[in-house]
């Protein structure tokens, strides 16, 4: 004797709208472009580096970095630094962006002391530009290919001396800690 059973077949249909993206561009010290105006060392061994590594002996005065990247949409850019210095002083750096400082403000950055060389993770600090009146400065871009590069001004002290792990491009609304790697 056979038995039959019946099976019913049930098709649901919808449409699933992935979350949006974070709008922003990771840019990793050492997947730079060009430097100059000095050496760089590649560090493996600091702690809590975005992508596990970063560059050190950002020292000398006039030394650069430059980045060439795409920004994915037109739009205001806010700039976080993931940086580390165990100078007791201020150190500067200068902003160019395709070659131009693309404000008064962008020309001379003031980075504090984070305690430290970036040996501990709490050495690290992601600092988020910001202007005299405390609110984020933005780069205005359009979509597509762009340069940016950040130079050493030097420091309150014998020198400007950072190391750098990265820096993020987040659009407006976008938390720039959610763009930087574990």
């Amino acid at each position: 004797m056979q038995k039959k059973i019946a099976i019913a077949a049930f098709a649901t249909w919808g449409m699933f709208v992935a979350p949006a993206m974070a709008a922003g561009v990771l840019l990793e010290a050492e997947a730079n472009s060009a430097t100059g105006g000095g050496s760089f060392t590649m560090a493996t061994d600091r702690a809590a580096t975005s992508g596990g590594k970063a560059l050190i002996g950002w020292d000398a005065d006039g030394q650069w970095i430059e980045w060439a990247f795409e920004a994915p949409e037109a739009g205001d850019y806010q700039i976080t630094l993931r940086y580390a210095s165990g100078r007791g002083w201020d150190i500067w750096r200068e902003l160019k962006l395709d070659g131009q400082v693309p404000g008064e403000a962008f020309a001379k950055l003031t980075l504090k002391t984070t305690g430290g060389w970036g040996r501990a993770a709490s050495e690290w600090q992601n600092l988020t530009l910001a202007g005299a009146n405390s609110q984020p400065l933005t780069l205005k871009l359009t979509a597509g290919k762009h340069v940016l590069r950040l130079t050493s001004l030097g420091g309150d002290g014998a020198n400007g001396s950072a190391n750098l792990d990265a820096l993020v491009l987040s659009s407006k609304g976008t938390d720039p800690q959610t763009l930087f790697k574990p």
